[in-house]
């Protein structure tokens, strides 16, 4: 098993000299004796919403490539957690230490007019049993989605069936969908 990781660059797509290095790290791996990759880098998927028809042709054109080695493709993402930022500081904390994943995102107050097949995303939000208000992870510079929301996972599902659908890949690793110790739990009313 290997990783491909999703970087800046291969997100000009369809660039045609992306889609040349797609082809060469397929054969690559295929020549490694690699069955299995696991694709990385935009981990905080609901922040790239926007750009899913990009994103999904990209991987799609990955999972093909790979496919005609026998090689699977598998995601991975974060089923809830999205950036969020009002300043310049927490933007460049988004940008400068997210680890390995793109932070692609919006502002609090774009994120606010975000909506996923009529839903707003920020009605999913986890909320903070203390202050009562949306639950915030400032390692992260993030939020989370409450995975207990019927709304959510209805649209975390058909996320999913559409991720599949669209890019064929063999199999799906999903981070996130829990509580994290230490923090404040979630009071939203599906949870209370």
């Amino acid at each position: 098993m290997a990783t491909w990781w999703i970087r800046w660059g291969d997100l000009n797509w369809p660039d045609s000299d992306n889609y040349d290095n797609i082809k060469a790290h397929a054969e690559g791996l295929a020549k490694a004796n690699v069955s299995a990759v696991v694709l990385f880098g935009t981990h905080f998927r609901w922040d790239w919403m926007p750009v899913f028809p990009l994103l999904h042709d990209y991987i799609a054109t990955v999972a093909e490539e790979l496919h005609k080695y026998g090689v699977k493709l598998y995601d991975h993402h974060s089923v809830n957690l999205v950036h969020r930022y009002s300043t310049r500081e927490e933007m460049r904390h988004v940008m400068l230490d997210s680890g390995p994943h793109l932070p692609f995102s919006p502002t609090w107050e774009a994120a606010a007019s975000w909506q996923y097949k009529g839903k707003y995303l920020n009605d999913w939000r986890m909320i903070d049993t203390v202050t009562r208000e949306p639950l915030y992870f400032p390692q992260y510079t993030s939020e989370g989605f409450c995975h207990r929301n019927p709304e959510f996972k209805e649209a975390y599902f058909d996320y999913v069936k559409t991720l599949i659908a669209d890019t064929n890949i063999d199999g799906l690793s999903a981070d996130d969908a829990m509580y994290y110790m230490g923090y404040k739990g979630c009071a939203c009313p599906h949870c209370l």
